[in-house]
């Protein structure tokens, strides 16, 4: 019995993360394609560079669950700091509206 229940675990498991590869390359295929100019922008400047740095642990610790602060105003906010940095995320949040703002800026501080 318990053979089974592992093995369904896992069975779901690789579905899910087969889900979430899938995701990835949507993310990153639509920044792409979207966001060129920004892309170029943010990796040819240092600035911006460390500030996606910077933010990263942010995204790891979202406001907690009843305060005021929207999800992710703390990563926004950080993004704001440079220029570059806040027009990459703005514009593949604005062109990749599909994808969840949460997943969005993991993918994007996780990846660049």
């Amino acid at each position: 019995m318990k053979l089974i229940q592992i093995a369904i675990l896992l069975s779901f498991l690789s579905i899910l993360l087969s889900k979430r590869i899938h995701l990835n390359q949507e993310i990153q295929q639509c920044i792409r394609e979207k966001c060129p100019e920004q892309l170029k922008l943010c990796y040819d400047d240092n600035a911006c560079q460390l500030q996606l740095n910077k933010c990263r642990p942010k995204v790891d610790k979202p406001p907690k669950q009843g305060t005021k602060i929207k999800p992710f105003s703390n990563v926004l906010s950080c993004l704001k700091k440079n220029e570059n940095s806040y027009n990459l995320i703005d514009c593949a949040y604005s062109n990749c509206e599909k994808t969840p703002q949460s997943q969005l800026y993991q993918y994007l501080l996780g990846n660049i």
